[in-house]
Formats: structure tokens, C-alpha cells, sequence
């Protein structure tokens, strides 16, 4: 297996998964495998890339491969969950690897994890206590996150980490997605679903006043996407509405970079990838105050946020930022300076190397000559 790696990152579809939590896994692995004095970590996958008949075997294979890493010296286990099914998945390689000697980051990251909760028998909250019980660290993405962890499940606060998801700086250059006398070009990251408000969405995008400004927008997602293509066809949204289906990171950075606002009217959510990929690009946010999301948007600051499922007031905050330019510019520049302050993946990188520090897995030696002025630990 070669080198020890003393921290295993867990999660579904490993470092390729889809999803803003598979790309979180992803962007947090790359930064600490950037930083010299960062342990080496290596990923394993929980789900598999689909179907889902072959999801089982691929959790097999992931604590087969916890099994492996523990004997060859790992000490600690970052474990990546959402909701629903991942709730019984990841509580079964919580407790392997405490009964493996190793300390476990558990990493929360569900936007239904309080109805996953909800829906839980007697027995159900018996055994999922007791998997949040066995966890070392306990890590949520926001404040929402933290209150329903202490106020509801009851979690000693003490064992509460509030780490936000973070992304790469893509830089943008000046002016970003601005066209030169275009109409203004809407983007939505996510998969197609009611959960997303893909539906109230499309609705709102078949507004009379976005159709006389010609907007254009893109709805990039996997999901039930022939379903959403024929409901943007019935409303007469004709070729002012894209749905190419799934795109990857890159395909993902490109619309990014051409689009000037940016929304996801979602009804549940963790803290999303998308949004912060948005702010991180400077561009004018409309997200609903859902999850974590009020951690980075800020009405009339960061971003416009609107109710889950008015299409009609949705409609009203997309026209309003399709025919102001200046309103565009100045919620987009105070995006990016939110993100660069608060969900940079440095920062993100940071905070968990000192977690990982307090669980007793001290950083990596590191030659102080080869060292950047930098350093992780030298960072507040």
C-alpha cells in the first residue's frame, strides 16, 4: 500500500463524487496535500459511482479498506455524511474504526439531516446517539447546523467544531460575467430537483419581464432532467433556458465564469459548494435562507434571499438584478469579499489541521528552510 497515511478521508464517490459534498472532499483533500506539513491523507469511497445495486460492495470495500490503513499505522478517520441512507452507512464505519483504535472526525454535511432525524424511530435515535456518541469531533458546517445539534440532538457542545465549507480562489478577473450590452446570463449548480427548487425556478424564469430582457439561463444538474426540460418547454421558456443535465468541476468553473448571477432557491440545504464557488467568482448570489446558507448570504449585502417556494418573489429579485448593473456589481464584490474572508479552502485546510492536531495527529516534519513564510500553524 506504500507510504502510511495517518488520515483516511471517507466519503461517497471518494475524491471524484458528485455533489457539492464529494467536491468539498475533494477541494479539502488538494489543499492539505498542498501544504508540506499536513499529514498524508489518503481517500476512500463509501457509495461507488452508480448504480446503486453496486453501492453495497463499494461500502465493503471502503471498510475493507479502513481495515488496511488502520493496520499499516492511520490514526485518524474523516468521515464525510449527508442524510438518509449515508446516516446508516457512515455510522456503521464509525464504529469500525473506533473498534480499529482510530480518533474520527465525523463531518456533517446533510441538507435533510434534521428530517432524516425526524423520521427516526425510538430505536433509530437510540443507535444514531450512540454513533454520534463514539465520534471524537463532531463537525458542522454553520451556525444552523450547531444549534440543531445541541439544542435538539442534544450533542455536548464541547465535542461542536463549526468548520464552513470552503473552495479554491478562481481569481476572476475584473468585471467577471459581463457582457458588453448582452442580457444578463442566470446560472443554477445543482442537481434537478424540488428539494433545489428546480420547478419554482423554472417558473420564475418564465416571468414576462425576464422574457422583454432577453435573460438567458442554465440549469446544470443531474436529476430528473427530462422532467424539468419539458416543464421549461410548456412554459414557453424556449431556447432562454439550458438544461445540459450533469457537468463536471471544470465545465462547472467555465459557466461560472460567463455568468453574472447566480441562484439556488433551495427548500433544504447544507451550506452549498455552489453558492461559494459563486461568491468565490464575485457574482451577484439569489439563494433562499435555508441550512447555513445566512452564513454567507446576507440580504441586500452578499446576495438577495427570498422565500422556498415563491416563484413569483423569486421572479421579482431576478428582474431586479437583470436591470441593475450597478446592483449586480456591488452584491458580487461584497460576495467575494465575504468568501475570501470567511471560505477560502485554506482556511477550511487550517481549522482542520488543528483539529486533526487536537486529536493527536501532529503535523508533518517539515525542513524550516522549506518551509513557506505561510504556514499553516503560523496562520490565525
Amino acid at each position: 500500500m506504500g507510504e502510511t497515511a495517518p488520515l483516511i478521508m471517507i466519503g461517497p464517490g471518494g475524491a471524484a463524487g458528485k455533489g457539492g459534498m464529494g467536491r468539498m472532499l475533494a477541494y479539502l483533500t488538494d489543499a492539505l496535500r498542498a501544504i508540506p506539513e499536513a499529514p498524508r491523507v489518503a481517500v476512500l469511497d463509501s457509495y461507488g459511482p452508480g448504480p446503486k445495486a453496486l453501492m453495497p460492495a463499494y461500502v465493503a470495500g471502503c471498510a475493507a479498506g479502513l481495515v488496511l490503513h488502520a493496520r499499516a499505522g492511520a490514526r485518524v478517520a474523516h468521515i464525510h455524511m449527508a442524510d438518509w441512507g449515508s446516516v446508516a452507512r457512515k455510522g456503521a464505519l464509525v464504529h469500525l474504526a473506533k473498534a480499529l483504535g482510530l480518533k474520527v472526525v465525523l463531518h456533517l454535511h446533510g441538507a435533510n439531516y434534521v428530517e432524516t432525524c425526524a423520521a427516526m424511530g425510538p430505536r433509530a435515535r437510540r443507535l444514531h446517539a450512540a454513533m454520534l456518541d463514539r465520534a471524537d469531533a463532531l463537525v458542522v458546517i454553520g451556525s444552523y447546523w450547531r444549534a440543531f445539534m445541541e439544542d435538539v440532538l442534544r450533542v455536548d457542545p464541547d465535542r461542536l467544531h463549526v468548520i464552513p465549507n470552503g473552495v479554491p480562489d478562481p481569481q476572476p478577473a475584473p468585471g467577471g460575467g459581463e457582457r458588453e450590452g448582452g442580457a444578463p446570463r442566470i446560472l443554477c449548480l445543482g442537481r434537478l430537483s424540488e428539494r433545489k427548487g428546480s420547478g419554482v425556478l423554472i417558473q420564475a424564469l418564465a416571468d414576462p419581464r425576464l422574457e422583454v430582457m432577453g435573460v438567458e439561463a442554465c440549469l446544470a444538474g443531474d436529476g430528473d432532467v427530462g422532467r424539468y426540460r419539458d416543464l421549461a418547454g410548456e412554459l414557453g421558456l424556449g431556447r432562454r433556458a439550458a438544461l445540459p443535465g450533469w457537468v463536471d468541476a471544470g465545465r462547472a468553473q467555465a459557466l461560472l465564469r460567463r455568468a453574472d448571477i447566480f441562484v439556488l432557491p433551495s427548500r433544504h440545504e447544507g451550506l452549498p459548494v455552489a453558492i461559494i464557488e459563486a461568491m468565490a467568482h464575485g457574482r451577484a448570489v439569489v439563494a433562499t435562507p435555508v441550512g447555513a446558507v445566512p452564513d454567507a448570504i446576507t440580504h441586500g449585502v452578499t446576495g438577495l434571499l427570498v422565500p422556498p417556494d415563491e416563484p413569483a418573489v423569486l421572479a421579482d429579485a431576478l428582474a431586479a438584478l437583470a436591470r441593475d448593473a450597478d446592483l449586480r456589481s456591488r452584491l458580487g464584490e461584497a460576495a467575494r469579499a465575504r468568501y475570501r474572508a470567511r471560505f477560502a479552502i485554506g482556511a477550511t485546510a487550517r481549522r482542520f489541521l488543528r483539529l486533526y492536531a487536537e486529536l493527536g495527529l501532529p503535523p508533518r516534519p517539515v525542513d524550516a528552510a522549506s518551509r513557506p513564510a505561510d504556514s499553516v500553524f503560523q496562520e490565525a
